[in-house]
C-alpha cells in the first residue's frame, strides 16, 4: 500500500487562521492596555523659610513639574514638614499646595531641633500619587532676627534696621525696605548692615496710606545662604490718608491706577472694537451686494 506524503494537520487552514487572528487581537489589546497605563510626571520640591520675630518662622514648600516644556506649580498636593537632627526626625505638620503650588506652615522656633550653633535642619516631603512622583527638599538655616525702628527728626523720616543672630550683630548683609501696596510690596530702598548690624534708609514723602494715614512698612533679609529670609515690620502714620490720596496721587501701590495706564487701556479697547465694527460693516456690504446680484 502506497503511503501518502501529505501531513494530516489536526486543524484545517481555516482553524489556523482563526487562531492567528485571535492571537493578534490579544496582543493588540494587551499593547493598548500597556499604552493606556499613565506614567508619573516627575515633580520637584523647593523649601524656603521666613523668620519673623524672636520665635516664629514660616516654612514654604514649592511643588513644581515640567509640563508642556515649562515648570508649573502643582496645586492640591499634601506636603509634610519636618525638623531634623543628626539622629532624629520630627513631623511639624502638613499643608496643601495652593494654586501656585505653594504649601505654607507657620511654626514656633522652639519646636525645632537646633545644633550648638543655633542652626535648624528642615525638610519638606511629598509622597507622590498616581499622577506625580514623590519629591523632597532640605535646608539648614541659622536663627536670626531683624528689628525695624521708625525715626523722625525735624522733617526727616528714617527707617533703621538691626540684624542679629543669637545676640550678635550681622555685618555686611544687604537688607531691603518696603511698604505694603495694594497688589505687591513697593521697594523704597536698600542698604548694607554695618559692624553693629544696622542699616537705614530715608523714607520718601507723599506715599498713599490707609484711611487713617498709617502706612505698613517692613524690612527683609532675602534668601540668605545662612539665615534664609528674615523680616520685620512696623506701621506709622507717614502716609497720605486714602481718601485724600485718591485725588492727590496715582501710583502702582495705590488703589487708583496711573492715568497713562487708564488711557492705554481705553485706547486698546477702542482699537479692538474698531476692528470688530469694520468687519461687521464689510460683511453687511457683501451681503447687500450679493442680494443685488
Amino acid at each position: 500500500m502506497k503511503r501518502s506524503n501529505s501531513i494530516n494537520w489536526p486543524f484545517s487552514f481555516g482553524h489556523w487562521m482563526l487562531v492567528l487572528l485571535l492571537l493578534g487581537l490579544s496582543v493588540n489589546v494587551w499593547g493598548q492596555e500597556e499604552e493606556e497605563e499613565p506614567e508619573q510626571i516627575s515633580s520637584r520640591m523647593s523649601l524656603s523659610a521666613v523668620q519673623r520675630g524672636e520665635d516664629m518662622a514660616e516654612l514654604k514648600a514649592l511643588a513644581r513639574a515640567k509640563i508642556d516644556g515649562r515648570f508649573t506649580g502643582l496645586p492640591g498636593l499634601e506636603v509634610a514638614f519636618f525638623s531634623l537632627s543628626d539622629t532624629l526626625e520630627k513631623e511639624l505638620g502638613k499643608a496643601t499646595t495652593d494654586e501656585d503650588g505653594i504649601a505654607s506652615l507657620s511654626i514656633s522656633k522652639s519646636e525645632l531641633y537646633a545644633d550648638t550653633a543655633g542652626a535648624f535642619m528642615l525638610a519638606a516631603r511629598f509622597d507622590g500619587n498616581d499622577e506625580y512622583s514623590d519629591s523632597d527638599d532640605e535646608i539648614t538655616i541659622t536663627a536670626a532676627t531683624i528689628g525695624l525702628e521708625a525715626q523722625e527728626e525735624d522733617s526727616t523720616r528714617t527707617l533703621v534696621a538691626t540684624l542679629e543672630s543669637r545676640g550678635l550683630p550681622i555685618a555686611e548683609a544687604d537688607v531691603y525696605f518696603y511698604v505694603k501696596g495694594t497688589f505687591r510690596p513697593l521697594k523704597i530702598g536698600e542698604a548694607t548692615t554695618d559692624e553693629d548690624g544696622m542699616a537705614s534708609v530715608e523714607f520718601p514723602a507723599g506715599l498713599p496710606g490707609n484711611p487713617d494715614g498709617s502706612i505698613d512698612m517692613f524690612v527683609r533679609l532675602e534668601e540668605d545662604d545662612t539665615y534664609g529670609t528674615v523680616e520685620s515690620g512696623v506701621s506709622e502714620p507717614w502716609g497720605i490718608p486714602a481718601k485724600e490720596s485718591a485725588s492727590v496721587t496715582r501710583g502702582l501701590s495705590s488703589p487708583n491706577p496711573p492715568l497713562w495706564l487708564l488711557l492705554t487701556f481705553v485706547a486698546l479697547l477702542l482699537i479692538i472694537w474698531g476692528h470688530y465694527l469694520e468687519v461687521i460693516y464689510k460683511l453687511f456690504r457683501l451681503r447687500k451686494k450679493a442680494a443685488e446680484n
